[in-house]
């Protein structure tokens, strides 16, 4: 029952996550495809966050979020089973305000998330976009498969009320979904990388 709930409740992020993925990934809207970072680099020398964190990445999980998220609700408002397990509805109406706030609440969080662990990767001169071989990248491919969704999961501990466990669970159905997802864009030659 818990695995159901989580995912009822986060499929509209892994559904907007994929999206921006592809997009980020087909080369259009290039005016948004400027950095974060500007191209900047930090105190180190070493870019701040790197090519890969763009502003249309963030756009497009907060766009995709929104709309992922209204069409999902507009779903579980026609079904009592997709409702009753949807954590986001426990405490508030399914309402198209609160569905667009919220799924463009997971997708900021989303894209945010993700900052750090890049800014962290520029430090040990990892590339943007590359994974490290070996026993070393073990700790990195966990922080880049959990970041994203432990962002997402700290927006729904504020607006849900998620036991620890609930969240712990939240937080591993999420990382090992992302790992799933990205195997499958990996299969599509959509990424290069898991």
């Amino acid at each position: 029952m818990l695995f159901t709930t989580i995912y009822v409740s986060i499929l509209p992020i892994v559904i907007a996550a994929t999206l921006s993925t592809i997009v980020v990934k087909l080369r259009v809207f290039n005016a948004w495809r400027a950095p974060i970072d500007g191209g900047k680099n930090a105190w180190d020398g070493k870019r701040i966050f790197g090519d890969n964190k763009t502003w249309l990445g963030v756009a497009g999980l907060v766009i995709f979020g929104a709309l992922c998220m209204v069409l999902w609700g507009y779903a579980c408002a026609h079904s009592q089973f997709l409702s009753d397990n949807n954590w986001f509805y426990r405490t508030s109406a399914n309402t198209f305000g609160f569905n667009v706030a919220v799924g463009a609440l997971l997708g900021l969080a989303y894209a945010v998330a993700e900052l750090p662990n890049s800014f962290m990767k520029r430090r040990q001169g990892i590339s943007a976009g590359k994974t490290v071989n070996g026993a070393r990248g073990i700790p990195n491919m966990v922080i880049d498969h959990t970041d994203s969704i432990l962002g997402c999961a700290l927006v729904m501990l504020v607006l849900c009320p998620l036991s620890v466990g609930e969240f712990i669970s939240l937080v591993l159905v999420g990382a090992i979904t992302h790992i799933f997802v990205n195997i499958i864009l990996v299969l599509a030659k959509v990424k290069k990388n898991i």
